[in-house]
């Protein structure tokens, strides 16, 4: 696994939850649900909200007469009172003035007017021109509500479920939301909704019901209850999947001014699902999902700009959104960021910043911080190398929804890296990460497949999986399903396929693939025999550490196929092989220290590695072994431990180790005379390819 891991994209929608604690007063709601019919008592925004005798501005916004309504409030008009306390504290339609609008919103409060105590608990709740006071807001917004103001009660709906000034009642936030949104208060259907579709606060889970409330929500003009309900479209929760429903929903959400809803728009356009691909609306609606103040909106656009997709490459700019996105919350924007630092991008690499921003991502909820977190503990990188520490980091990443986290931790428990070793755990943690688009999770499922560990064995689905990842771009799938195409292994043998995918791996620097398509030119199979070209396949290979190509090298020298024979590179090339643990090498360098050639003559290094090599499973190494102990040819004579060899060497396909122990029945030399036991043991070895079993048996 690279350790230059590159910051990624959210793969799913972001979620519509904007606190709604936040100051977000939705004027023209309020004008057009709570006072339609006296528009002149309110802070009237919109065209349709227009009071007789008063035109519009230039730009749309309402100039209502502030000396009226100054005389209104005067004169006891509690309603005048919070409309001019509004117009103060946005400073449209007069000059922004947070004192006053405090001192407005407590006089209209005072002689009973509910929304007046709604917004002066708002003040109270965010400390604006007013030192915060949640216990107080709270006070207010149950006035407020009590009054038979519905966003009062959605404000304090808000506040239990939070224990924001109140201690947390679920219960409590349920009714209370519930009330506000019987009164006509779209956030309050909105919350109710998110807690149906979440299953939360003592309600279960009904996706229908959400579905209703998020409509009624986003009918009621709030943007952030048409996000909720293109969520449930888009994912098929509680109505029919509808991409085009969900796209059109979005973009209402976003134009009625929830920027959650623009960026969810700017993902869909960057990933294509029902609509033409288009990274420039991709990039606008991103950008406004971000300049309107939701942070996964930057951390969008700094993807797109990180990898220059509809922008020009700026990993400065991109670097800089991240931060957006990460200091606002987004736990997405921090493990992305949490890359630029590892990786010094548009930054002086800080591993241990690094460190701390996938932390900080992780205990976020972001699943790929956890994996990346997963990442630094399993390599050991700015902190202690601590296996258990990665797996438990790579759990949390998969169950969050990191494909690759899951592929991670499935090949843990292949291993028994920091857990126990589980076959099964494995293949179902490797299936679980190809489903989710891991391909390396699908080319590791298809080895599971291919060998029977932990699933049946099924070759087909084994070079399903391989043809898949291979196609996708996974070298080792690509050598993998050669290895089956050249065997016939769930597949038809077929050399020039082998070749061909062999070749596909090799070109994408997997250097077992470069190995294997340098044996197809040594052998002539699939390709022209081409010994200058196995040659230069296998020292890449070697070079680039594979023992196998090392020793495969090593041969050719030995031969003097393709290059002049000469033993003693043979010999350093058998050696790199066997020190690379590849068992053939061993074996090969075993025969020129017997025969003294490239090496000098050392028959106890001979037998050294001969037993190096049998005890990893070459069977010729055991027989020549067992040669070595019947001859006492650097070590003393042992009849019986030869016969042991030989019978190593033919039980792992050796027909001379047959051959050997058939003869030491025959004249019971380390085992009991048995002239069955020596008949069978020759007919084994004949038919195997030795002739001088077979010359036995004719006799």
């Amino acid at each position: 696994m690279s350790s230059n891991r590159k910051p990624c994209i959210r793969v799913s929608l972001v979620l519509c939850v904007a606190a709604l604690t936040a100051d977000r007063p939705a004027h023209a709601q309020e004008c057009t649900t709570c006072w339609s019919a006296k528009c002149s008592d309110l802070m009237a925004y919109e065209p349709a909200c227009t009071p007789a005798g008063h035109a519009p501005s230039s730009s749309g916004v309402f100039r209502l007469n502030i000396k009226d309504l100054a005389a209104a409030c005067s004169g006891g008009d509690a309603k005048a009172c919070t409309s001019l306390g509004t117009m103060h504290e946005s400073g449209r339609g007069a000059p922004q003035d947070s004192d006053r609008a405090f001192a407005l919103y407590r006089e209209a409060c005072d002689r009973e007017d509910a929304r007046g105590c709604t917004r002066l608990g708002r003040l109270y709740e965010f400390g604006r021109g007013v030192a915060a006071d949640l216990a107080r807001a709270a006070t207010l917004y149950r006035k407020s509500c009590e009054g038979g103001e519905p966003y009062g009660c959605s404000m304090l709906g808000t506040m239990y479920s939070l224990g924001r000034g109140v201690p947390r009642d679920d219960d409590q936030a349920v009714a209370l939301f519930r009330k506000g949104c019987d009164g006509g208060a779209s956030t309050g259907c909105f919350q109710l909704g998110f807690w149906y579709a979440r299953g939360r606060g003592g309600v279960s889970r009904n996706d229908k019901d959400a579905v209703g409330l998020y409509r009624k929500a986003c009918d009621g003009g709030l943007g952030l209850g048409c996000c909720g309900l293109a969520l449930m479209y888009e994912h098929g929760r509680g109505v029919g999947r509808d991409i085009s429903q969900a796209i059109g929903l979005y973009r209402l959400g976003c134009e009625q001014g929830d920027p959650h809803a623009c960026s969810n728009l700017g993902l869909i356009y960057d990933k294509g699902p029902g609509v033409q691909r288009d990274e420039s609306q991709s990039v606008r609606f991103f950008r406004r999902g971000c300049d309107e103040g939701d942070p996964e909106g930057c951390t969008g656009l700094g993807f797109m700009y990180e990898s220059g997709r509809g922008v020009h490459r700026d990993d400065a700019h991109a670097l800089d959104l991240y931060q957006l996105g990460c200091r606002g919350g987004d736990a997405h924007g921090c493990a992305n960021l949490g890359i630029m630092y590892e990786n010094g991008r548009a930054v002086t690499v800080d591993v241990q910043r690094a460190i701390r921003l996938y932390r900080m991502a992780c205990e976020g909820g972001d699943a790929f911080g956890c994996k990346d977190l997963g990442f630094m503990y399993e390599h050991g990188k700015g902190v202690s190398r601590d296996n258990s520490k990665a797996a438990t980091f790579y759990g949390k990443g998969c169950d969050g929804g990191s494909a690759t986290a899951c592929t991670s931790l499935g090949l843990f428990h292949e291993r028994g890296t920091g857990v126990n070793k589980d076959d099964s755990q494995a293949a179902a943690l490797y299936r679980k990460g190809c489903d989710a688009g891991d391909e390396q999770g699908c080319s590791n499922l298809g080895f599971m497949y291919a060998d029977g560990r932990g699933v049946p064995r099924d070759e087909s689905r084994a070079a399903e999986l391989y043809r898949r990842s291979c196609s996708e771009g996974i070298a080792g799938a690509c050598t993998n399903l050669g290895f089956l195409h050249e065997r016939g292994r769930g597949v038809p043998k077929d050399d020039s396929q082998a070749a061909a995918l062999y070749r596909k791996g090799c070109d994408a620097r997997d250097i077992q693939a470069c190995n294997n398509l340098g044996l197809m030119y040594k052998d002539g199979r699939g390709v022209p025999r081409d010994d200058s070209r196995a040659i230069d396949l296998f020292r890449r290979s070697c070079d680039k550490g594979l023992a196998t190509s090392c020793t495969n090298l090593g041969d050719l020298h030995d031969r003097g196929a393709g290059v002049p024979k000469d033993d003693s590179q043979a010999a350093v090339l058998f050696r790199k092989g066997c020190d690379g643990a590849d068992a053939a090498g061993c074996f090969d360098l075993a025969l020129l220290y017997g025969d003294g050639r490239g090496v000098p003559h050392d028959e106890s290094r001979a037998a050294d590695l001969f037993r190096q090599s049998c005890s990893e499973g070459i069977a010729k190494a055991c027989t020549n072994l067992g040669v070595f102990h019947q001859n006492g040819t650097g070590m003393a004579k042992d009849d019986s431990k030869a016969a042991a060899l030989y019978r190593k060497g033919c039980d792992g396909g050796d027909p001379s180790g047959c051959y050997n122990l058939g003869l030491m029945y025959q004249y019971a030399q380390g085992v009991p005379l048995d002239n069955g036991q020596a008949s069978a043991l020759y007919k084994k070895a004949c038919n195997a390819g030795e002739p001088a079993a077979c010359s036995l048996l004719k006799e």
